[in-house]
């Protein structure tokens, strides 16, 4: 239905091809979008989960956390951050760029949680898969890197004072 992603990520049964397991084991990966609450989409999951089990006989069913990965969710200035992102990409691609979140794991939630405004922009095609994006060869090219640098080059002119010194 184009929500947010939900895998199953790891799938154990029996050790061997020619036994009949007595248990199974797996691991759902469900992202959170930022808009959602993490305790409810996981309340949600363990009901689902729970419910399906119950529907199948003596089958048992228990559910363990082994992360709740909270989304990067915008804070303080990210929208002037986003914008001046937005206007260089759009000036050096010769076409509208916007903006959309997406249910990714990103580190870059950690300094969103410390109050410090938080984007992510990455070089390469639109579309991840055509990067193969998260697999053994994902790649970029030079250009699209190149391109990529000058983007936050722009956005970073525009964004610091002229004549800004810095702090050591």
């Amino acid at each position: 239905d184009g929500g947010p992603p939900l895998v199953i990520g790891s799938l154990a049964a029996s050790t061997n091809p020619n036994m009949v397991a007595d248990r199974a084991r797996f691991v759902i990966d469900r992202r959170i979008t930022p808009d959602e609450d993490p305790e409810a989409v996981e309340a949600e999951l363990i009901r689902l989960v729970e419910r399906t089990g119950a529907g199948a006989g003596a089958l048992k069913t228990h559910c363990t956390r082994l992360l709740l990965a909270r989304p990067l969710t915008p804070v303080g200035e990210v929208a002037r951050l986003s914008a001046a992102i937005r206007r260089a990409a759009t000036r050096e691609m010769g076409e509208e760029v916007g903006e959309s979140s997406s249910a990714l794991y990103s580190d870059a939630r950690h300094y969103a949680a410390a109050g410090i405004p938080t984007v992510t922009y990455g070089a390469g095609p639109r579309d991840p898969e055509d990067a193969h994006g998260h697999r053994a060869d994902e790649r970029i090219t030079l250009d699209d890197l190149r391109r990529a640098t000058r983007i936050i080059a722009a956005a970073l002119v525009e964004l610091l004072p002229v004549g800004a010194e810095t702090k050591g």
